[in-house]
């Protein structure tokens, strides 16, 4: 009788123990996926800021190809990036608001240089959309957001079943 009550006990430890190391693996699994998160929402961050100094520094004059040597690549592997790790419905639409935004500002300083309100215009819009997406970023971290933690996405985005 004692042997079973051995053999029980040893069972039960082995369970707990197993139960230990998949829920430590999950909460490292956790923690690269915020970790990796809050590195592409930082780096769309970045890059965007860095557009908006670069646009500011040919409207001021100061250079003359400021934004020609601003790194699209980098932007767009980023969003896409942020897009995989969490697609969050506000999150996805903050980043679309923030690029077609930035899309306005660059046309318009390309194509009508010399309209200033249009400039302006979408400078204050490029302004107001990247304050958003920070508004959006944050409150998701705060909330420990992941791709683990989805959130539906808004009808037009959710993906199309055969």
């Amino acid at each position: 009788m004692s042997a079973w009550i051995g053999l029980a006990g040893v069972v039960a430890g082995a369970l707990i123990a197993l139960l230990s190391q998949h829920l430590l693996r999950l909460l490292a699994v956790r923690d690269r996926e915020n970790d990796l998160l809050l590195e592409q929402l930082a780096t769309v961050l970045a890059l965007e800021e860095d557009f908006r100094n670069r646009v500011w520094l040919e409207r001021e004059e100061l250079s003359d190809d400021a934004v020609a040597g601003w790194d699209l690549a980098a932007s767009l592997l980023a969003a896409a990036r942020l897009r995989i790790l969490c697609p969050d419905g506000d999150l996805i639409m903050a980043l679309d608001s923030l690029k077609e935004a930035g899309k306005e500002l660059a046309m318009s300083r390309t194509f009508a240089p010399q309209d200033k309100q249009r400039i302006q215009a979408a400078w204050e819009a490029h302004r107001s959309a990247l304050d958003q997406f920070v508004d959006v970023s944050s409150r998701m971290m705060r909330r420990g957001q992941t791709s683990r933690r989805r959130r539906s996405l808004p009808p037009w985005r959710e993906p199309q079943r055969d």
